[in-house]
């Protein structure tokens, strides 16, 4: 029997913690036996093993193979699937996405096979839940990210119970957070707050910033009201001001850069932005009596969606760090190592960020 794990961060690596039965039998192919160095036959490629395997490109698929790593590799949805998992659906297997991706995880985690996964059963319930999607051309992947986390939740939700301030589904166990607006009246000085649920953060990129911290610092520095402001205590249209903040911090944090501008043309930013292998949000955090300290707040990425080319013929690649610590590329179905100095030189897209105290 194998088993399930949690991650939790310790002297900058992936541990082991309570081990959670599977729902499925396998055979002998246990985590914690596999040796993954032995497995190397050169520096930058490998043999595959349990979870680590590519995607078959069906057609311009690259985008849904780059999200689809994102979401496998996450502990928390990887988790639950492999000890729960999406059971009593009344759907057929090409109509629920959810019921796809129970599969992807399950063959990807209880099976010794090294070829690329070809999921035509998601691309088939993709294409019937949203038609946009239908056909071979290439869909932007933050776009579909946000599509599939949709997807999975209502697949594990029944009722009405949709409401994501209260649901509990793993989808918002993992990405769910509050980013607080402030506005405040320049005139008598009230603060007028008004909170949002979020599953992601999308990132500004300006000529002034190169990394990611300073994206999210312009994301919430104070910034001027274009238009007068109608203030209910004073009751004056006044000038204001206006901060976001996050007030509730998820397991997951999802930042997308945004590269794509879409106007009277569509263009590319093309500008490097460094990311950091931690990350602490602490500086980010509504002020309150009740904000976190500091370490409880600390982040790990484990996964970067990229994308390479241009804005129309452009192609996404994922890398991915593994419970060992070790980073792989995952291009459709070709998956090889990479050691860290050549992951923090890509062009980020997407970027995920696991907290360290789940």
């Amino acid at each position: 029997m194998m088993f399930g794990y949690f991650f939790e961060m310790v002297t900058n690596n992936l541990v082991f913690l309570d081990p959670i039965e599977i729902k499925k039998e396998t055979q002998e192919d246990s985590i914690e036996d596999e040796d993954l160095i032995a497995k190397y036959s050169h520096p930058t490629s490998f043999k595959a093993t349990t979870g680590l395997r590519g995607f078959v490109n069906m057609g311009s698929t690259c985008f849904m193979s780059s999200v689809l790593q994102t979401i496998i590799h996450n502990p928390i949805i990887r988790n639950y699937f492999m000890s729960e998992g999406h059971i009593d659906c009344l759907k057929g297997k090409n109509e629920c996405i959810t019921c796809c991706v129970d599969e992807i995880i399950t063959d990807f985690f209880t099976s010794n096979k090294t070829s690329g996964f070809g999921p035509t059963s998601l691309l088939s319930a993709a294409w019937k839940s949203n038609k946009s999607l239908a056909g071979y051309s290439e869909q932007d992947a933050h776009e579909f990210w946000q599509f599939l986390v949709n997807e999975l939740h209502h697949g594990l939700t029944s009722g009405d119970n949709h409401n994501s301030s209260t649901c509990d589904c793993v989808v918002h166990k993992a990405f769910s957070s509050d980013l607080q607006s402030s506005i405040t009246c320049l005139e008598c000085g009230n603060i007028t707050n008004a909170t949002d649920p979020m599953i992601d953060l999308s990132l500004e990129i300006s000529g002034q910033n190169d990394n990611v911290v300073d994206c999210l610092r312009n994301f919430t520095q104070t910034e001027q009201l274009d238009i007068k402001y109608s203030c209910s205590k004073c009751n004056q249209r006044t000038n204001a001001t206006k901060q976001l903040s996050i007030l509730k911090f998820p397991n997951v944090l999802s930042l997308q850069l945004k590269r794509f501008k879409h106007n009277n043309q569509s263009i590319k930013i093309e500008s490097f932005i460094k990311f950091p292998m931690f990350i602490n949000m602490s500086e980010f955090a509504t002020i309150s009596n009740n904000v976190p300290q500091a370490g409880a707040l600390n982040y790990e990425l484990f996964a970067v969606v990229c994308h390479i080319g241009s804005v129309n013929t452009g192609h996404y690649i994922t890398v991915i760090k593994n419970n060992e610590g070790k980073w792989f590329r995952f291009d459709d179905s070709v998956v090889t190592l990479l050691e860290w100095e050549q992951v923090s030189k890509l062009q980020a897209y997407l970027l995920f960020y696991m907290i360290h105290q789940l």
